[in-house]
Parts: C-alpha cells; sequence; structure tokens
C-alpha cells in the first residue's frame, strides 16, 4: 500500500516536532547560552508533544473498510470509499461537529489524498480522520488518555555545540522516494526529496538524504543511528531539522533531534528513514528513548568500573559491528502482559537446556520478570519491525494491537507470526554492571522455518541474503 507524493514531509503533529527541531543561532560566546537555548527549545518540544490533543492525546488506531462499522471508542458509523472519500452517519446525540457544525445524517468527508485529513470536534475529544498508506485512519483524541496521563517526560543528551554540523547540500530533488512507516510492514509511504546532506563526523563523511521543500521550514532528514542499537535511543526513526544556509551548505542541529510519535503511541503512522539514512555512526545528540536514562543517571551497582583504553562511544560502536536477531522478552505483570525488545539473548547449555538474556536496572519490566519467573523469549520475524520498535518503548500500551496467546509450556505471552520461541522459568539471577543477567531453564520451544528473521547490524534492521556454499 502506498500513499500519494507529498512535498511536505508527515503529519501536522511531526511537521511541529521537525519545526521545533529546526537550528537557532548559536549563542557562540556562552556555552551556558547555548544550553539555555537548548533547554527552552525542548521544553517547546515537550510542550506540544503534551498539547490537550497532541500526538499523546491519541488513543486508538481504526483503519476504515467499504462496509459501514461502528466502533467502540467513536460515534457513528464510519466507511471509506475510493479515492478518498469517507461516509460518516451521525446523530445529534453523538455531539460531532465540524467548525462549529453539528455534524448529523449521512455525511461525506475529503477526498484525502496521500496524508490529507481533518480533525472533527466531540465534546473534550476530537477525532481524526486521515489518508496513512493509501488507507483512511480513524483515530480518537482524548486529553485524558493513558499515553498523556502518564507521560513523565523524556530526557535528552546534554546540549553540545560539536553537533551543530554544517553540511554540504547537493542537489538530486526525487519525487515520490519511498520510504517504510509504523503503520504495518506493507504501509509505505512517498515523500519528495530535493537532495542530500553531506558531512563528518570523526573523520568519516556520511549522508542523509533530505526530505521537504528545498527552502522551506519543513526541510528535515528522518534518520536513525547507532545509539539505537543499545536502547539509548528510539531504533525506528529520529527527525531532525535542517536549515538551509545558502544554495551548497545546510546546518543540521543534531542536539535538536527528536522522537517521531510512533515513539510514544502505537497509534502513530510516521515514517521510518529510507535505508541510505540508517548511519553506522553514534549521534550522541538530541532526545533519548522514551523511559531511557544515560548511564549513570539512575546509579548502577555492582563490580567497580575500571580504567580502560577507549571510550564509551568506541565500546558502544565495536559492539554494534556485532549482528543480532531480535527478540521480545515477555511475562506476566500485576496489571496483564508485560514485554521488552531485546538483543541480549543467548543460548547457554543444551544438557541441560538454558537460555540466557540481560535486562537493563532501569527497565519497567524488571520487576514483572523477577516477580513472575516465567518468561518467553520470542523470535521476531522479517515484518515484525514494527513489533521491535514498540516493545521498545516506556510509558505507552506496548500490547496495542498485538495478537499473542499464552504459552502451553508456562502460561506466559507468546506472540503470533514470530520465527520461533522459548518458554522457560527464571534460574538465577547474576549481577552485570548496569544490567543483570537472567539464567532461564527451557520448559518449550516452537520454532517456524517458513518465517524469515529480523536482524539488527549498527544501527538499522536487516534482512537475510542467501549463497550457495
Amino acid at each position: 500500500m502506498t500513499t500519494a507524493v507529498q512535498a511536505t514531509v508527515g503529519t501536522p503533529a511531526e511537521q511541529a516536532a521537525v519545526s521545533a527541531a529546526a537550528p537557532a543561532p548559536v549563542d557562540a560566546a556562552s556555552a551556558s547560552g547555548f544550553a539555555q537555548a537548548h533547554a527552552e527549545w525542548h521544553a517547546g518540544v515537550e510542550a506540544g508533544r503534551t498539547a490537550p490533543h497532541g500526538p499523546l492525546s491519541v488513543t486508538a488506531l481504526h483503519w476504515l473498510g467499504s462496509a459501514p462499522q461502528r466502533y467502540p471508542d467513536v460515534p457513528g458509523e464510519w466507511s471509506a470509499h475510493p479515492e478518498g472519500l469517507v461516509t460518516a452517519v451521525l446523530t445529534a446525540d453523538d455531539g460531532v461537529s465540524r467548525d462549529g457544525v453539528p455534524l448529523t445524517g449521512s455525511v461525506e468527508l475529503g477526498p484525502f489524498r496521500g496524508i490529507e485529513g481533518l480533525v472533527l470536534d466531540w465534546g473534550e475529544k476530537k477525532i481524526d480522520v486521515a489518508a496513512r498508506s493509501g488507507r483512511i485512519a480513524l483515530r480518537p483524541r482524548d486529553p485524558l488518555g493513558k499515553d498523556r496521563t502518564e507521560y513523565t517526560g523524556t530526557a535528552t543528551f546534554p546540549p553540545d555545540e560539536n553537533w551543530v554540523v554544517t553540511a554540504r547540500f547537493e542537489p538530486a530533488a526525487r519525487t515520490g522516494v519511498e520510504v517504510a512507516s509504523a503503520a504495518g510492514a506493507d504501509a509505505t509511504q512517498h515523500y519528495d526529496s530535493p537532495g542530500t546532506a553531506e558531512f563528518e563526523i570523526d573523520g568519516s563523511t556520511y549522508r542523509l538524504t533530505l526530505f521537504g521543500e528545498a527552502h522551506g521550514p519543513d526541510l528535515r532528514a528522518i534518520f536513525a543511528d547507532a545509539t539505537g542499537a543499545d536502547g539509548l535511543t528510539f531504533p525506528a526513526a529520529r527527525f531532525v531539522g535542517v536549515t538551509r544556509t545558502n544554495e551548497d551548505v545546510v546546518t543540521i542541529d543534531f542536539n535538536r533531534t527528536t522522537n517521531p510519535p510512533c515513539a510514544y503511541s502505537a497509534s502513530a503512522t510516521c515514517p521510518f528513514p529510507p535505508p541510505e539514512n540508517r548511519l553506522p555512526v553514534r549521534i550522541e545528540a538530541g532526545e533519548l528513548r522514551p523511559g531511557a536514562s544515560l548511564p549513570g543517571d539512575a546509579g548502577t551497582t555492582g563490580p567497580a568500573a575500571s580504567a580502560v583504553a577507549f571510550d564509551e562511544r568506541e565500546y558502544r560502536n565495536a559492539m554494534g559491528g556485532f549482528a543480532s536477531g531480535v527478540t521480545v522478552i515477555t511475562t506476566h505483570g500485576a496489571d496483564g502482559p508485560v514485554g521488552f525488545t531485546c538483543q541480549s539473548f543467548y543460548s547457554v547449555s543444551i544438557d541441560p537446556p538454558l537460555i540466557s538474556f540481560s535486562i537493563a536496572r532501569t527497565s519497567q519490566s524488571l520487576a514483572a520478570v523477577r516477580e513472575h519467573g516465567q518468561v518467553v523469549v520470542n523470535f521476531l520475524s522479517a515484518d515484525q519491525q514494527r513489533l521491535s520498535g514498540q516493545f521498545a518503548r516506556s510509558g505507552t500500551d506496548k500490547w496495542a494491537g498485538v495478537d499473542w496467546h499464552p504459552s502451553e509450556a508456562n502460561g506466559a505471552p507468546t506472540l503470533n507470526g514470530v520465527t520461533g520461541w522459548v518458554a522457560g522459568e527464571i534460574d538465577r539471577e547474576i549481577e552485570a554492571g548496569d544490567h543483570l543477567i537472567f539464567l532461564v531453564r527451557v520448559l518449550g520451544i516452537s520454532t517456524d522455518p517458513t518465517r524469515e528473521p529480523l536482524l539488527f547490524y549498527r544501527g538499522a534492521y536487516r534482512g537475510l541474503i542467501e549463497y550457495e556454499i
């Protein structure tokens, strides 16, 4: 499924994030001035994110079909038709209006193309109707929604003027650049690109495909980098605004990199980076992944750190050179199923059958793992990239729209559509610096050889290539 070509990149919420992320003049004379400007910028980002009907207020995502249908959290009866038209059948009691005018009877909306849409009023709530990936999405926005009311804020890397990058702009206009999206594996989106930005980090040259208008306020890059491999940043996508300085130069202030709405809500449909925008380098600037903190912020216990001949960035870059599969560890908590994305998994022993995984001491899933003791390690398949990002988030409903069933081996949640799973019982817990290692006795296994695995390497999702041996 695809959307029509759009010159403007992203939804209004995404455009607002990009506008907030655009570089501002740097107070080069004062580091404190630069830090203050960064703090004011991020306060604006958070204010937009937590606005009563902002991106955190979305509580559900419904895809309209041709047959009229009612939804439990939206009034009326809704259907979508060719050419992007929508029909809503509403009564006066439903209380839905548009620009102050009540909507009753059979109401035709649209046509909606590309990423066009509108927002209807519904008392204190709103109803978002929008075209996405060749379909029509219906999303209620509730100021009292869980994602908004339970939001605790997003941390950032410390602002650093070295991450204000001057790049060479190379015009190379392309229309309809296809990118994946959070709407699903087959729900691609298309955007126009005016060209690329070329810059250096630590002596190496990198390029980013830019989107939006060459001289417009929506010019930006959608990218991912190696900081996503260890959970510091949202691995699926990061947004950063780009300023055109002159015909040949652009400025990218990576300090003003923001998370996309899909980092916070399973009901978002934001675009993912094109393959060339997945950088094999650490961009340690901008927003951290929701719920993440920098090493040392929360304190750790265990063996004392020893002096080493490399810094943290070199260490992380080296570890990113190891390609791995992607798993979701699941268990039960006091309020329902619990799960988190994990790459630190391996088989330990065949006799007896033992596996192991590690979890950060700061993880919100740690208490449930300890208390329940029964886990399932789910091996994600190639078409489950969205689940990888969804279970990497904190503070959101990770299980929205997820199909699962209890494992026959231990009752813990098992995700549908995976390449395989291992169910087991926690045997012991081992101290390991800022993480904990859990040794697990295997109680049950399953595999589906017809599915390809989801792989992760140097900050990007990868696929398999078959070689004849």
